[in-house]
């Protein structure tokens, strides 16, 4: 039965994966783009390990399931936050170019390993202590350090922007699931690293099934409440500044929604005052619905359609 969890995580992280790309096929934002990456890493390892389990191991098997299930996914998981909250383009490309180098070094060090048949022979799921060099089990264990401090600051930073935003709870409830299942499958890197290879398996399954929980509760959408009021049309506030890339993507939403539903849009620039520039700092776009700041980063058009039927603008 020792392909059953890994089959769980296989379909978890695949339907993960294959949500956020759609995502991403419509919105074409890079974030979403790396974490349909690294989900399909979820389920690229999740799937060698279920098939070495249930049929018997092969190097390539073996070294497909470690490279991407206890190395590669959580760093690439991480690029995904820092695409989506990193202000400074600087600190983007600083993250790129070690990921890159990160990433070749593992692949070289896993492809250049010497494992052979007889290493994995009669191992429901092999141990790395024996044919693995150090230098392969200490990059995964870095990775992951590194990666899951990234992903879970990220996820719980902004469930904690949420909290009091009790029309946003479902999103706040996801953010944290997510920063949970990250936590989860970071943790079977490390018991790679402590050559418990099995208690991986058990990470990657219920990490991936706990980070899909999150990212369907967090995508439920929300219920507006009380009568519409069309007689009234609500203000829509965008904090932005000059050359961000996210602010440029949060107006483009915002238009697109105001096309088919009427309300007042005002654009402030942060840096227009000293007093607006200390207030957000590097905390923008920031949208805010009737003098009510409810968006940070992003904007999601279904939150904010049932926000604006909520003030009568639908």
């Amino acid at each position: 039965m020792h392909w059953l969890l890994p089959s769980i995580a296989t379909a978890a992280s695949a339907a993960f994966a294959a949500a956020v790309l759609r995502q991403y096929g419509r919105r074409r934002r890079p974030y979403q783009l790396a974490w349909g990456i690294s989900l399909s890493m979820f389920a690229v390892a999740s799937l060698a390990l279920a098939v070495g389990a249930a049929a018997g191991w092969t190097p390539p098997e073996f070294k497909v399931y470690y490279l991407f299930g206890a190395m590669l996914n959580v760093p690439w998981l991480a690029l995904g936050t820092v695409l989506l909250l990193a202000r400074r383009p600087g600190a983007r490309r600083a993250y790129l170019a070690g990921l890159a180098a990160f990433t070749l070094a593992s692949v070289a060090l896993v492809v250049l390993a010497r494992v052979g048949a007889a290493d994995l022979a009669g191992q429901a799921v092999p141990e790395g202590r024996r044919f693995l060099p150090p230098g392969v089990r200490v990059l995964a264990v870095l990775g992951n350090v590194a990666g899951t401090a990234v992903v879970v600051g990220g996820a719980v930073a902004s469930g904690y922007a949420l909290r009091r935003q009790r029309h946003l709870r479902t999103r706040f409830e996801g953010n944290l699931l997510i920063a949970l299942g990250v936590l989860l499958a970071a943790g079977g890197g490390v018991f790679a690293f402590l050559d418990r290879s099995g208690k991986l398996a058990a990470g990657l399954a219920l990490g991936a099934a706990v980070m899909y929980a999150g990212f369907r509760r967090a995508s439920a959408p929300v219920p507006g409440t009380g009568a519409a009021r069309p007689e009234s049309r609500s203000m829509v506030t965008l904090y932005t500044r000059a050359g961000c890339h996210l602010c440029e993507a949060a107006e483009a939403v915002l238009r697109a929604e105001q096309a088919a539903t009427p309300f007042a849009l005002h654009a402030v620039d942060v840096d227009s005052s000293p007093e607006l520039a200390r207030r957000f700092g590097v905390r923008v776009p920031v949208v805010a619905v009737d003098g009510v700041e409810l968006f940070e980063y992003e904007v999601p058009a279904d939150l904010l359609r049932a926000r604006l039927r909520t003030s009568g603008a639908v």
